[in-house]
């Protein structure tokens, strides 16, 4: 055989092997990229599950339940609530920095 020969076997040996490389690096992302998005979708199943189960927490008989069998907690008398009117000064902060008003002491007692 002739040099150009034996380089053409080299070259031809060396793309063989590039190619085999490349192929099986391809195989192993592409099973990377499924993994991954198996991930994705499993963390979408969770994100709707967790939404469904705040808007189940969310709702008022659930809250109000809550409120009464772990906190102890129950709605005022109607006697003891008091209703504020807004006021109509734009510039209530100043008013309210000198000190308290008797305008803000209409907290249920």
């Amino acid at each position: 055989m002739t040099r150009v020969d034996i380089f053409l076997v080299l070259l031809i040996t060396v793309s063989a092997l590039a190619v085999v490389t490349a192929r099986h690096e391809a195989r192993k992302l592409f099973l990377e990229l499924q993994q991954a998005q198996k991930v994705g979708r499993d963390l979408e199943v969770e994100w709707e599950r967790l939404l469904l189960k705040q808007a189940s927490w969310a709702m008022y008989h659930k809250v109000e339940a809550i409120a009464t069998q772990r906190l102890g907690m129950s709605n005022p008398d109607t006697s003891r609530i008091r209703v504020l009117s807004a006021e109509p000064e734009l510039n209530s902060g100043a008013a309210n920095a000198s000190g308290p008003s008797s305008a803000g002491s209409g907290v249920v007692q």
